[in-house]
This record gives structure tokens, C-alpha cells and sequence, in this order.
């Protein structure tokens, strides 16, 4: 690789950190070509990237940017930069997916939201459910006083109707029979 292949690498990199909503590392040392070729198409299929990179020129590439630079130190042995440019939390769910169907996958660090995340906390992540799950929850949690407070007022109401009924019926002339 050239010095301007290299820069090429190093500004993609940029880019994608700073692009990114999240960024995660994972290991691939020992996984084959298949196995990595098939997370990369899980990622795509999620809205991420995934790029093997070396060590050297990720340290080069995050250097200077806020928060980012607090990975490289696990820039170590031999891993792969994911990028979640839609969602988060689904890019999270596939790389926790594959590190339980293959032991030679590890997840390592990742970036959200200017905080370095651990494999614990990157889990946690992968069990957030969608964002539009989350986004309905909200709104439920939202709608339910309203919807309770009309289901008094009808009660009110049906019961004052109720009253009323009763009151004209004892007030109405019994028929009289002949």
C-alpha cells in the first residue's frame, strides 16, 4: 500500500467516525474470508459498514477527534471498524448475533454518543428493542392519561344519564288499569 492509498484509508476512516451515529470494533483474528464476507453482509443489510483496517493507520485516523480517540487504545491484534450510520441499536443486535454464534468473533469497544462502550455495555445496547418500538412506548406511555381521563368522564357521564332515568321514571303517573 502507498502513502496515497494509505491517506485515502485514513480519510475514509475519518469520515465514517464522523459520520457514523455509532462506531464498534470487533476482533476477526482466526475468522475466515467466508465468515467475514457474511457479517459484512449482515451489517450492510442493517445500515452499517464494516472495513478491516490496520492498527496503525486507524490510530493516525482517529487522532484528533474528540471522544474517538478514546479507542484506540484497543486498536490491538487484528479488528474490524463498524460503522451504524442508520440505527444503532440493530447494528449492535447483529454484531451480539454473531459473537454468540462464533467464539473467534469478540466484541470489543465501541463509540456512541461521545462515550466509549465496553462488550457489556454494547450488549445492553443489542437488547434495547427498535427504534420504533421505543418510539411507540413513548407514545402510549404519553396517550394513556388522556385515555383514562375520557373513560371517567364517560363513566361520569353514563351514570348521570342513569340517574336521570331513574328520577323520570319515578316521577312519571302510573297508567291506571281498568
Amino acid at each position: 500500500m502507498n502513502r496515497r492509498e494509505k491517506q485515502a484509508v485514513i480519510k475514509e476512516m475519518r469520515t465514517g467516525f464522523s459520520d457514523s451515529q455509532a462506531s464498534f470494533l470487533v476482533g476477526v483474528q482466526g475468522l475466515t474470508v467466508n465468515r467475514v464476507q457474511k457479517f459484512r453482509r449482515l451489517i450492510r443489510k442493517e445500515g452499517g459498514e464494516v472495513n478491516v483496517v490496520k492498527n496503525t493507520l486507524l490510530r493516525v485516523a482517529v487522532d484528533g477527534l474528540a471522544g474517538v480517540q478514546n479507542l484506540a487504545p484497543h486498536f490491538e491484534q487484528q479488528i474490524a471498524v463498524v460503522f451504524a450510520f442508520k440505527e444503532p441499536t440493530a447494528i449492535a443486535r447483529a454484531i451480539y448475533a454473531t459473537a454468540k454464534e462464533d467464539e473467534q468473533f469478540k466484541v470489543v469497544a465501541g463509540y456512541l454518543e461521545g462515550s466509549v462502550m465496553n462488550a457489556a455495555k454494547i450488549e445492553y445496547l443489542a437488547t434495547l428493542p427498535p427504534r420504533d418500538q421505543l418510539v411507540a412506548m413513548v407514545c402510549g406511555g404519553l396517550k394513556a392519561p388522556i385515555a383514562n381521563h375520557t373513560i371517567v368522564l364517560k363513566k361520569i357521564l353514563m351514570q348521570f344519564m342513569w340517574v336521570i332515568k331513574q328520577a323520570s321514571e319515578k316521577t312519571q303517573p302510573e297508567e291506571i288499569l281498568v
